[in-house]
């Protein structure tokens, strides 16, 4: 079974929380990751919207590639945060999110830590997956990634 992943395309006021979040769907099998699950946050899919999300948000300023991803890890699987089925009804809902964390190697040198989550949405007879981020550079609004760090 396919599903999406949502990759950044235009800056908007939901990018101020959500940086990684837009609509350019690209195909992720999560077959791997279980049923009714999003893909596991080593997924190779997963890890390239990573970095173009990423690339984006320099892209409107400081220009740095993402060199390297390291230290991916798991923080979180589990029920979706209340804010993920706010506007769920009974054909579309989040049924389980998976909450990731990893290092990124900068083009000057430095690194930056960056904190995702993947929800596993129903939409009718299909699933997508809904993706949200916060990197510590780009951070705007979640003080230092905290909701992303706890999982949330």
């Amino acid at each position: 079974m396919k599903c999406s992943l949502f990759l950044p395309l235009a800056a908007s006021a939901a990018m101020l929380s959500s940086p990684f979040a837009a609509a350019a769907p690209s195909a992720i099998d999560t077959t791997a990751a279980g049923a009714r699950e999003p893909p596991l946050c080593t997924e190779k899919a997963a890890l390239k919207a990573i970095k173009q999300g990423y690339e984006f948000l320099e892209s409107q300023g400081g220009n740095l590639k993402v060199k390297e991803i390291t230290g991916v890890k798991e923080l979180k699987l589990g029920t979706p945060p209340p804010g993920v089925n706010q506007y769920a009804n009974k054909t579309t809902y989040a049924v389980s999110s998976r909450s990731c964390e990893a290092t990124l190697l900068l083009s000057d040198g430095k690194t930056d830590s960056v904190y995702w989550r993947m929800d596993y949405l129903v939409e009718g007879n299909g699933h997508s997956i809904n993706y949200d981020s916060c990197s510590l550079r780009h951070d705007m609004i979640d003080t230092k990634c905290q909701r992303h760090r706890s999982g949330g």
